[in-house]
């Protein structure tokens, strides 16, 4: 008994499980509002100098923010039929590390780490969508392992790919509950988010090699500024059958 409580208490406050809708858009604004505080604090540690790719960064997000109002929109029909779609995928923005003025030098400069080939990164993940979701994930494990590096760079490039993977991981439950339910299916919504994280690859990835000038410096920006995102538990599973 006491088991089943305490597991029910983790259950509710899971920071994924605390928003039933708009959690698309929500978290994006909360990426922004996190953006905008760290933006001056960047800009004291490099002369103003990162000013514009924090920017860039909260500009991105913006554009982002529209996109998933779109989203939030079309799966509102599983959510008020109990089905927890897109609300499992994306971590709460609180999970971010704190702020640290403190320098971090990695011992790499950034031409010395291995290249990224987006296009074929894209066209991979691509791919692997069209044979299954666990083809997917495990080219996105693969590709995750070969790119973390030692956490000094491309971070934002790596924190899209794990959102991928959780994306990936979850689309067979949200599949089968929805069946389960008597919901229509929500594969099309799930691979049109998930390919829109894949086409957006380059985007963060032109703001991880913009960043790298200040991260060779040790200055820790993007790579403090977004969670890790590992994949649900199985908590968090089970939620999407109730």
């Amino acid at each position: 008994m006491k088991f089943l409580i305490l597991s029910f208490l983790i259950l509710l406050s899971s920071p994924v499980l605390s928003k039933e809708f708009n959690c698309f858009s929500k978290h994006i604004s909360e990426a922004i509002s996190k953006n905008k505080e760290r933006r001056d604090l960047y800009a004291k540690m490099t002369n103003g100098e990162s000013k514009r790719l924090s920017n860039l960064l909260i500009n991105a997000e913006r554009a982002s923010f529209v996109v998933a109002k779109i989203y939030d929109w079309r799966v509102k029909y599983f959510q008020r039929n109990g089905l927890p779609l897109l609300c499992l995928d994306y971590i709460d923005m609180d999970l971010t590390p704190n702020f640290s003025a403190s320098l971090d030098y990695p011992n790499l400069k950034y031409d010395e780490i291995r290249k990224i080939d987006i296009s074929k990164v894209r066209k991979k993940l691509k791919k692997s969508l069209k044979v299954g979701y666990l083809e997917l994930e495990e080219e996105l494990e693969h590709l995750i392992d070969v790119n973390r590096n030692t956490g000094h760079y491309n971070c934002m490039f790596v924190h899209v790919l794990e959102s991928i993977r959780r994306s990936a991981h979850l689309a067979t439950h949200y599949i089968d509950s929805a069946r389960e339910k008597g919901l229509r299916s929500p594969k099309k919504i799930i691979d049109k988010n998930i390919k829109l994280q894949i086409n957006s690859l380059g985007i963060w990835y032109s703001l991880d090699k913009k960043a790298s000038k200040f991260q060779e410096q040790g200055v820790q920006i993007l790579c403090r500024d977004v969670p890790k995102i590992d994949l649900p538990t199985s908590l968090e599973i089970d939620s999407i059958y109730r």
